[in-house]
């Protein structure tokens, strides 16, 4: 017999008093029951684990603005087709010039290490939209490109879990 069998409590209660319990173990156990009984929540559960654990884009474009380093687990062009943000309507993809997949944590952590290799490159802009502090000058294209190019491969093979976004 499975644990939540002689519970006597519903899946709702059950859920609530595992999370509240942060009972990790059992939750996980009793996890494939629930997305049995809802599987309308399957989507919902594989897009946050593509967030922390699936594939990520780790991109440099050149922008209207300069630029931009970023990772995405959507496509360059579906992460900048959201236009909610003030100023988003003047920004423009001029060239993608690197785009490469690794696994979350590794698209992570690459990030992480240009944008300390890039600091003395960043450029500041009135941009509200988010990724501004990711923005860099474009006369050092080639410096950017070269490091970009030099340290990608260390972290192709790096797999883990990123917090999500």
């Amino acid at each position: 017999m499975n644990f939540w069998e002689d519970t006597g409590l519903n899946d709702y209660v059950l859920y609530e008093k595992l999370k509240q319990n942060k009972d990790w173990g059992r939750l996980a156990e009793w996890l494939p029951t629930l997305l049995q009984t809802y599987p309308k929540l399957v989507p919902y559960v594989i897009n946050k684990i593509d967030s922390c654990f699936g594939k990520h884009r780790v991109y440099i474009i050149h922008t209207n603005f300069g630029i931009k380093l970023g990772y995405t687990k959507n496509s360059i062009e579906e992460r900048f087709a959201e236009k909610r943000y003030q100023g988003s309507n003047n920004f423009e993809i001029k060239e993608i010039l690197r785009e490469e997949e690794f696994q979350a944590y590794g698209a992570s952590e690459f990030e992480s290490l240009l944008k300390n290799k890039f600091k003395e490159f960043s450029i500041k802009t009135e941009m509200v939209m988010p990724g501004k502090g990711e923005l860099y000058d474009i006369n050092f294209k080639q410096e950017i490109l070269s490091i970009y190019d030099l340290y990608k491969n260390e972290y192709k093979q790096l797999i883990g879990i990123k917090p999500p976004n």
